[in-house]
Protein backbone atom coordinates (compact mmCIF):
# COMPACT_ATOMS: atom_id res chain seq x y z
CA UNK A 1 0.00 0.00 0.00
CA UNK A 2 1.09 3.48 -0.79
CA UNK A 3 -0.72 6.79 0.33
CA UNK A 4 -0.28 10.71 1.01
CA UNK A 5 -0.77 12.62 4.36
CA UNK A 6 -0.59 16.07 4.28
CA UNK A 7 -0.22 17.71 7.46
CA UNK A 8 -1.92 21.30 6.83
CA UNK A 9 -0.57 23.73 9.51
CA UNK A 10 3.26 22.59 8.44
CA UNK A 11 2.59 22.34 4.59
CA UNK A 12 4.13 18.99 5.19
CA UNK A 13 3.53 15.95 2.95
CA UNK A 14 4.46 12.53 4.00
CA UNK A 15 4.82 9.35 1.87
CA UNK A 16 4.07 6.33 2.96
CA UNK A 17 5.08 2.70 1.56
CA UNK A 18 4.03 -0.47 3.46
CA UNK A 19 4.66 -3.93 2.44
CA UNK A 20 5.92 -2.49 -1.35
CA UNK A 21 8.81 -4.01 -3.57
CA UNK A 22 11.59 -1.69 -4.19
CA UNK A 23 10.38 -1.45 -8.07
CA UNK A 24 6.90 -0.70 -6.63
CA UNK A 25 7.73 1.87 -3.95
CA UNK A 26 9.37 3.72 -7.05
CA UNK A 27 6.61 3.53 -9.21
CA UNK A 28 4.14 4.44 -6.41
CA UNK A 29 6.62 7.83 -5.91
CA UNK A 30 6.65 8.53 -9.55
CA UNK A 31 3.12 8.35 -9.99
CA UNK A 32 2.02 10.36 -7.19
CA UNK A 33 5.30 12.78 -6.63
CA UNK A 34 6.83 13.42 -9.88
CA UNK A 35 9.70 15.70 -7.88
CA UNK A 36 11.86 12.47 -6.93
CA UNK A 37 15.22 14.50 -6.59
CA UNK A 38 17.54 11.80 -5.20
CA UNK A 39 18.28 8.11 -5.67
CA UNK A 40 16.58 5.85 -4.00
CA UNK A 41 17.86 2.63 -3.18
CA UNK A 42 16.54 -0.22 -1.87
CA UNK A 43 16.18 -1.10 1.78
CA UNK A 44 18.75 -3.43 3.56
CA UNK A 45 17.50 -7.08 4.09
CA UNK A 46 17.99 -6.51 7.73
CA UNK A 47 16.51 -3.21 8.06
CA UNK A 48 12.66 -3.08 8.98
CA UNK A 49 11.86 0.40 7.97
CA UNK A 50 13.11 3.78 7.43
CA UNK A 51 12.82 7.61 6.36
CA UNK A 52 13.85 9.36 3.85
CA UNK A 53 13.60 13.21 3.29
CA UNK A 54 13.31 14.99 0.60
CA UNK A 55 14.90 17.99 -0.29
CA UNK A 56 11.73 19.69 -0.54
CA UNK A 57 10.90 19.01 3.00
CA UNK A 58 8.49 15.98 2.10
CA UNK A 59 8.94 12.98 3.79
CA UNK A 60 9.16 8.74 2.76
CA UNK A 61 7.98 6.70 5.55
CA UNK A 62 9.34 3.01 4.22
CA UNK A 63 8.28 -0.18 6.18
CA UNK A 64 8.80 -3.36 3.37
CA UNK A 65 6.95 -6.07 5.30
CA UNK A 66 3.46 -5.29 7.15
CA UNK A 67 2.85 -7.76 9.57
CA UNK A 68 -0.12 -5.75 11.27
CA UNK A 69 -0.50 -8.35 14.23
CA UNK A 70 3.25 -7.73 15.19
CA UNK A 71 4.16 -5.47 17.94
CA UNK A 72 7.35 -5.19 15.67
CA UNK A 73 5.74 -3.40 12.65
CA UNK A 74 3.73 -0.71 15.37
CA UNK A 75 7.27 0.15 17.04
CA UNK A 76 8.90 0.77 13.66
CA UNK A 77 5.98 2.87 12.28
CA UNK A 78 6.15 4.91 15.63
CA UNK A 79 10.04 5.15 15.78
CA UNK A 80 9.64 6.36 11.68
CA UNK A 81 6.87 8.60 12.28
CA UNK A 82 9.26 10.48 15.55
CA UNK A 83 12.15 10.61 12.78
CA UNK A 84 9.41 12.49 10.18
CA UNK A 85 8.58 14.89 12.93
CA UNK A 86 11.70 15.88 14.31
CA UNK A 87 12.26 16.52 10.63
CA UNK A 88 9.16 18.80 10.14
CA UNK A 89 9.58 21.11 13.35
CA UNK A 90 13.49 21.14 12.88
CA UNK A 91 13.59 22.34 9.52
CA UNK A 92 11.30 25.02 10.58
CA UNK A 93 13.53 26.82 13.40
CA UNK A 94 11.84 24.25 16.06
CA UNK A 95 14.40 23.04 19.11
CA UNK A 96 13.09 20.01 21.06
CA UNK A 97 13.41 21.20 25.17
CA UNK A 98 10.87 21.04 27.65
CA UNK A 99 9.10 24.31 26.58
CA UNK A 100 8.73 22.59 22.83
CA UNK A 101 7.91 19.27 23.62
CA UNK A 102 4.26 19.72 23.48
CA UNK A 103 4.69 20.77 19.52
CA UNK A 104 6.52 17.53 18.84
CA UNK A 105 4.48 15.23 20.96
CA UNK A 106 0.97 17.33 19.86
CA UNK A 107 2.69 16.19 15.45
CA UNK A 108 3.80 12.80 16.46
CA UNK A 109 0.20 12.13 18.07
CA UNK A 110 -1.37 13.89 14.34
CA UNK A 111 0.92 11.79 12.42
CA UNK A 112 0.14 8.51 13.84
CA UNK A 113 -3.84 9.27 13.73
CA UNK A 114 -3.62 10.37 10.25
CA UNK A 115 -1.44 7.25 8.90
CA UNK A 116 -3.44 4.72 11.16
CA UNK A 117 -6.30 6.04 9.24
CA UNK A 118 -5.24 5.57 5.99
CA UNK A 119 -3.89 2.02 7.18
CA UNK A 120 -7.47 1.18 8.89
CA UNK A 121 -9.09 2.21 5.83
CA UNK A 122 -6.83 0.41 3.21
CA UNK A 123 -7.12 -3.14 5.09
CA UNK A 124 -10.63 -3.58 5.83
CA UNK A 125 -12.63 -6.07 4.04
CA UNK A 126 -15.81 -3.91 2.55
CA UNK A 127 -18.83 -4.83 3.92
CA UNK A 128 -21.58 -6.33 1.40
Amino acid sequence: MFFKVTIGLYDANIFVSVGQNHENLLLSLKKNYLKISKNIFPIGNHTKARVIHFDDGSNLIELPKANFNSPDFFESLSHEILHVAFDILNTRGFVLSRDSEEAYTYLMGCLVKEIMKKIDKQIKVPKK
